[in-house]
């Protein structure tokens, strides 16, 4: 009784409080009216808000109470009715409620459920509530699309429905009539407003309009995702629209459809559903573009895929990815399972990605990374596009990928180390200055590795981004110059790139770093060690190259003084390029001759690669021209010095008497300096310093004159003070004292290393006198090394000699023969006589038994040549044409007789086998040093500085690839007069081959030109770039060119093509001297057979007929 009383009071106080709201505000109505009603059942109207008296079963309870009786039922109703139909008060009615400040529930945070949601609760009024929905959701339909959701939105949730088919009938009508955005939100909400027993019912009639209009695809597979479906040929037919909707359907709505078909799709098989969801993801694809739809269905428009769609894509994956280990692995699976390069996907890499953030699965993705490059699978455009969808996309992977690119450069493999290189790359260009920190931070640390392949691999890095992007670099350069304090750790190679890099970021004037590179370089250049004295001339050369490079192109030397005459900018930076050249010239050039030696050639490679300021150029060039004419060239009638211990004479001139204006003073300056040179106590003015003053002054020249030599051609003809070439013939060079041998050895190494310069010098010129006398200077050398090499036997304290004055390190060659135990014949013959069919009697895996070779060993003499050749001045890669030449002509005037009827006297110069020799071994060693794959070894400090690395010129795998098909129809026909030499050696002895005299000069260089040529080709077709698909041009053209020699050369099919190349090459075999040479030749035909592709040539039978028929005979060796 007092529970009662104490509720009457309220519900009294309640009425007086409703009462004075209704009289308050005469919108309200009168008391008995609809907000009456309301109140009863434990609600009232607030200030914009219905709030709850009593908790929200209280007021279902009430409801249900009221609902009783028909009048109170019916009031409810038209009061519901009449807030529904004013907008107003329908969102107040649809709105969330809450508790009245008068209620002890106040206190509770947070909405409570609607009005409408309540009185929907209740089961004898929801038919009717509903009812009442439906009629204003039908009368707004084309009106308001908000408000009806807004309606449609109250029926969420509900604990019960009354008639759950017929409000699912009456959802799925109106949808059929419903506006496109209309439908798309009716669909949504579906699923949380029918309940487990409409779901198989709605999803049929939803896939029959997923069929009909693809527009609502991703709608619908969102809704039908949360549907329990039991019927699986339904979900299976869903699954396939959702799958085939992925390359059509708007970015926004992918994510949803890609957590659908992964997370639901076991219908299916987890690898082909994720091979589907591949085959079908295109959003990450370069160019993709995405069809949306605006308000009406027939307004379409096209748009690209924005970072941030990318990027809830990427999130959708990972998260299917990372919850279910079954589709991680179908990834993986899917990924390994293409194998083109054009079937791979950004998205492969994408997941990739992905997967490496999982611990557990890192080292098997690296791997996985690794065997797809070296397959060529994942190729570097591919990964360009990988970046090119966003940073903001990629950000949270940027520690994998990091950790992914330190792992792929530290990789022994070229094609792995390029692709990680292309990832350093990416990572800094997309990513923030924190990023590109980590980045360089990286690099810096694998150039602390002590690893030759991986610290070339980093360097080529910072000097790509350093070139690139200057300025972006120049934040972190402090990281750079910190590898300065570690250069005993790196290679003089390595420290030239560290330079380079250094230098390029202190060009700009506002660095502070260039005022530190030139204190340091000082400290260097004044370093009592030899070592830092040659890496301050290094530093300070590539610093001279950023300073004085030239700014405006195709500018004339007049023109470039009028146009920066005025600029004080560039005036202060030639300033200080002279200012360090002078400092290098004085501090290092006057008291050594290695540094002069090392600055010239620096300075040379640096002008035939750069782009210098003409008046930079003009003084160098001034300066070298100098000391060449103060130092080392007399006049035409200077005479020769009488004071000498032994006699000279002016010796190797081409020109005539009056076209010859200097001569190269040589012998006597050796023999002056003589004392000097063994103290090394004389600097830049040292006959040593011949060679590189005229590599310097040609390398001015060619670059101030468009590679035009007319300047400096007298330097090509000019006769040499030398001693008599008859020296060792008459026994004059015996009765000479040691140290005379010695200058008389120097003079003529001097001599043959000028000759070379002006090989290289003047081998471009197309000029016929020019090409007749570098014919001549060829002969020249050959003949020169000749008489060295006869001098050297009768002075064995040269070599060391030499090696002392270059700064190398001397290694006396200690001979084995006679030593031990004598070698073992060959069974079946003589010593010197084998059988190649005992070591060529396979056909797939051909090996090459090196033991027989060792019966065959070169004489020491030649050998001690070719050690010699290797300290000789390089050829430059034009030299190489003379290889075409055919014998060239030259005419002049009698110079004994000025009548005009004179007749001319005709000079020919034709290119010898001794002068082909030369040639191919230079060429040869070429192509060994930058085509052969050497594991990466780990430098040791005690070997990286121990010798003057003399720098050469900067020749690319490519170009030597390219020279040598160039140059393919010429050293075909050498090695064809080559075999028909023997050939005719053959024929002369009735076809007996142990009668072949292989011990004449002509002979041996006959069979060297085979060998040697044989090789080159064989390196060549192992170039592990050559199956490159940019590099596929210079393999057809390999196979092409040998093909077209063959005399039975038939219609040019690319199958026929190959087979003809195998047969060519096997054709020379049928007069090789020596069994060196059938090795050479057994390793080319090997080495094409595995390149050409996969057809049915019989290559197998050609290389088993060359070793087990073609070549079982006797090999008559020389020694």
């Amino acid at each position: 009784a007092l529970i009662f009383a104490d509720q009457s009071c309220k519900m009294f106080k309640r009425k007086r409080l409703a009462e004075t709201s209704v009289r308050s505000d005469p919108k309200r109505s009168t008391p008995g009216s609809a907000p009456d009603v309301l109140q009863r059942i434990g609600l009232k109207f607030g200030p914009g808000i219905v709030e709850l008296t009593t908790d929200q079963i209280t007021v279902q309870g009430n409801a249900g109470n009221l609902a009783r009786n028909k009048e109170d039922k019916k009031a409810l109703l038209k009061s519901l009715e009449s807030q529904l139909k004013d907008p107003e008060r329908m969102k107040l009615v649809t709105g969330p409620t809450r508790y009245s400040s008068e209620s002890q529930l106040s206190t509770r945070p947070g909405g409570q459920d609607s009005l409408v949601h309540l009185l929907l609760q209740v089961e004898s009024l929801q038919p009717h509530v509903m009812e009442l929905l439906f009629d204003q959701m039908d009368a707004i339909m084309d009106e308001d699309d908000e408000h009806y959701l807004l309606l449609l939105a109250q029926m969420k949730g509900l604990d019960a429905l009354v008639d759950g088919e017929d409000l699912c009938r009456k959802l799925l009508e109106r949808l059929e009539v419903a506006s496109p955005p209309l439908k798309k939100g009716i669909i949504v909400l579906l699923p949380e407003i029918l309940h487990d027993a409409q779901h198989q019912e709605a999803a049929t009639v939803l896939k029959d309009n997923l069929i009909l209009d693809s527009e609502f695809v991703p709608a619908l597979v969102e809704c039908l995702g949360k549907f329990n479906i039991t019927d699986k040929n339904l979900l299976s037919d869903v699954l396939d629209l959702a799958i085939r909707a992925l390359s059509s359907a708007d970015t926004v709505h992918i994510p949803t459809l890609l957590k659908f078909v992964i997370l639901t799709g076991d219908s299916k098989g987890v690898i082909q559903l994720i091979l589907e969801v591949r085959n079908h993801l295109e959003c990450f694809d370069v160019g993709f573009i995405v069809p949306t739809c605006s308000s009406t269905q027939g307004d379409r428009r096209e748009s690209l895929c924005s970072s941030s769609d990318k990027k809830a894509i990427l999130d959708t994956l990972r998260f299917t990815i990372c919850f279910q280990k079954s589709v991680a692995d179908a990834w993986i699976k899917a990924i390994q399972s293409v194998n083109t390069a054009n079937g791979h996907k950004v998205v492969d890499i994408l997941v990739l990605f992905i997967l490496l953030t999982i611990p557990t699965r890192k080292k098997s993705i690296e791997n996985i990374f690794i065997a797809k490059v070296k397959n060529k699978l994942f190729t570097e455009e591919l990964l360009c596009e990988v970046f090119g969808i966003g940073s903001q996309t990629l950000k949270e992977y940027f520690s994998c990928i990091l950790s992914l690119a330190w792992s792929l450069l530290c990789s022994q493999s070229t094609p792995v180390v390029s692709f990680a290189s292309v990832l350093y790359k990416n990572a800094f260009s997309y990513f923030d200055v924190y990023d590109r920190q980590e980045v360089v931070a990286a690099l810096v640390t694998h150039i602390g590795s002590g690893y030759t392949v991986e610290i070339d691999a980093a360097f080529a890095i910072l000097s790509s981004l350093t070139k690139s992007r200057p300025n972006d670099m120049r934040r972190y350069d402090i990281f750079i110059k910190g590898i300065l304090d570690y250069l005993e750790r790196l290679s003089m190679p390595q420290i030239r790139k560290l330079y380079s890099i250094i230098s390029l970021l202190a060009a700009d004037e506002d660095s502070s770093l260039r005022d530190e590179m030139r204190t340091i370089i000082s400290k260097q250049l004044a370093h009592s060690s030899q070592q830092y004295r040659h890496i301050g001339v290094i530093g300070g050369v590539k610093l001279i190259v950023q300073l004085a490079q030239k700014v405006d192109e195709d500018v004339s030397l007049d023109e470039f003084q009028g146009i920066h005459s005025k600029d004080p900018k560039r005036e202060s930076q030639l300033h200080l390029a002279r200012s360090i050249t002078e400092q290098i010239v004085q501090d290092g050039c006057q008291k050594s001759a290695d540094i002069t030696n090392l600055f010239n050639d620096e300075m040379s490679i640096a002008i035939r690669e750069g782009n210098f300021d003409p008046t930079f150029l003009e003084l160098i060039s001034t300066n070298t021209s100098d000391t060449l004419s103060d130092i080392y060239l007399n006049g035409p009638q200077d005479p020769l010095p009488a004071d000498l211990p032994v006699k000279v004479q002016k010796n190797y001139g081409l020109d005539s008497h009056e076209e010859s204006t200097i001569t190269l003073n040589l012998l006597p300056m050796v023999l002056t300096q003589y004392q000097k040179l063994r103290k090394r106590q004389i600097g830049k003015s040292s006959v040593m310093c011949l060679p590189t003053h005229f590599h310097l002054l040609r390398c001015c020249t060619a670059a101030l004159h468009r590679g035009q030599m007319e300047e400096i051609d007298a330097l090509l003809g000019c006769p040499l003070i030398m001693c008599s070439e008859d020296i060792v013939t008459d026994g004059t060079f015996e009765c000479q004292e040691d140290h005379v041998k010695e200058c008389i050895c120097l003079s003529l190494y001097l001599c043959i290393n000028w000759f070379l310069e002006s090989v290289c010098a003047f081998a471009s010129e197309d000029d016929d006198d020019m090409k007749w006398k570098v014919l001549r200077r060829l002969q020249n050398v050959t003949e020169v090394e000749k008489l060295l090499e006869a001098c050297r036997k009768l002075t064995p304290t040269f070599d060391q000699f030499l090696y002392q004055l270059l700064g190398l390190e001397w290694e006396p060659a200690t001979s084995t023969v006679g030593q031990g135990k004598k070698a073992r014949k060959p069974k079946g013959g003589a010593a010197n006589n084998t059988t190649i069919a005992k070591n060529l009697s396979t056909t797939k895996n051909i090996t090459l038994d090196t033991t027989v070779s060792s019966v065959i060993s070169a004489p020491t003499a030649a050998a001690n040549l070719i050690s010699l050749r290797s300290l000789y001045r390089p050829l430059s890669i034009n030299v190489f044409k003379v290889l075409t030449y055919e014998s060239m002509e030259r005419k002049y005037l009698h110079s004994g007789s000025t009548l005009p009827s004179t007749p001319f006297v005709n000079e020919v110069a034709q290119l010898e086998t001794n002068q082909i020799v030369f040639l191919l071994d230079d060429l040869y060693r070429k192509i060994t040093s930058c085509m052969s794959v050497f594991a990466p070894k780990r430098l040791s400090s005690s070997s990286k500085h121990s010798t003057v690395q003399r720098p050469v010129e900067a020749i690319s795998s490519v170009s030597l690839a390219r020279l040598v098909v160039d140059l393919q129809s010429a050293l075909c026909l050498h090695v064809e007069t080559a075999t028909s030499y023997f050939k005719s050696q053959r024929a002369d002895n009735d076809g007996i081959e142990d009668m072949v005299d292989l011990t004449s000069d002509e002979a041996k260089d006959h069979s060297t030109i085979l060998t040697t040529t044989f090789k080159l080709f064989s390196t060549l077709l192992a170039w592990p770039n050559l199956m490159e698909q940019d590099n596929a041009r210079i393999l057809n053209e390999i196979c092409t060119g040998f093909a077209e020699r063959h005399k039975n050369a038939e219609q040019p099919s690319r199958a026929r093509i190959y087979k003809q190349s195998l047969n060519y090459l096997k054709s020379l075999s049928v007069a090789l001297p020596t069994l060196t040479c059938a090795q050479a030749l057994v390793k080319c035909v090997v080495n094409l057979s595995k390149v050409i592709p996969k057809e049915d040539i019989g290559k197998e039978i050609i290389c088993k007929t060359l070793c087990t028929h073609d070549l079982k005979h006797h090999f008559v060796a020389y020694n």
